[in-house]
């Protein structure tokens, strides 16, 4: 079991994986490695995150493990720093996750670029470190239900 943040979900338990299989970015992205921001990142994500979040199984929001490497910084930084825009925008893998959750997560709009990375970089190092895999996410969109 992953040590960093894994209490923060005690008691919930991932469905069935969904047969989908992420794309993998390649090479994998770089995010920084030294202590400092290491360390400055996992007390953000214990005070921020770890609420609804843990890397190894669902929580109340799904599982971060792996996602350094199915989104791109550029894709984190700009869900966390507005999620309900990148669900309005139509975005495909937020809409799934906001179906599968019921709830959007708070904006960290707040939050200085840095510190976002910040965030990013121990879930980066620990997906390497335990060898995590992402989060299948179900990008079929639901079948709308016709009146009549």
């Amino acid at each position: 079991m992953v040590a960093l943040w894994a209490v923060a979900a005690a008691g919930f338990v991932a469905e069935a994986s969904a047969p989908f299989t992420p794309q993998l970015l390649s090479p994998p992205p770089y995010y920084p490695r030294d202590e400092a921001t290491l360390a400055q990142g996992r007390t953000l994500f214990a005070q921020l995150c770890a609420g609804c979040h843990v890397l190894d199984r669902d929580g109340l929001g799904s599982p971060l493990g792996g996602v350094t490497r199915v989104l791109t910084q550029v894709e984190l930084l700009r869900h966390t720093h507005n999620p309900v825009a990148v669900i309005k925008s139509g975005n495909r893998r937020a809409n799934a996750l906001f179906r599968r959750y019921q709830v959007a997560m708070p904006s960290f709009d707040f939050l200085p670029e840095e510190q976002l990375v910040g965030i990013l970089a121990p879930i980066e190092s620990e997906t390497e470190n335990f060898k995590l895999t992402p989060f299948a996410v179900d990008l079929t969109p639901p079948i709308e239900k016709r009146s009549g």
